[in-house]
């Protein structure tokens, strides 16, 4: 299947405080036919769980309110070990660490390369 077959339909939650880079990787996927679900908070994020599963996790560590490892931990909590979690990152290694341990699919780290994050989602 192509790639952009795959992706039709597909709704990533993309997690992301700074607008610029937020706004940008959600134009590069939907123009790839991703359904984007963006969110610049943790607050915005479980919401956004709050009202339905993404097929994919695209998510940033440090969030003005909050960390994405409270949002890792509400999704694996849940038992949606199925849904895959990126994460987003130019944090400190523990972070990252914490994310990995808490069961995140795979770590990218900033700055981020969009042919990257396509190829994982495709994949994922």
């Amino acid at each position: 299947m192509p790639p952009a077959a795959a992706a039709l339909g597909c709704v990533v939650l993309l997690v992301e405080d700074d607008r610029v880079s937020r706004e940008a990787l959600a134009g590069i996927l939907r123009v790839k036919k991703f359904q984007v679900e963006a969110a610049a908070s943790l607050g915005e994020a479980l919401d956004s769980l709050d009202a339905g599963l993404p097929d994919a996790i695209l998510l940033d560590l440090m969030l003005p309110d909050g960390t994405g490892l409270d949002v890792l931990r509400r999704v694996k909590a849940a038992g949606k070990a199925a849904v895959p979690v990126a994460v987003i990152s130019g944090s400190a290694e523990q972070m990252i660490d914490q994310a990995v341990a808490l069961g995140a699919d795979h770590v990218f780290r900033k700055p981020l390369s969009a042919t990257k994050v396509l190829a994982w989602l495709e994949q994922a």
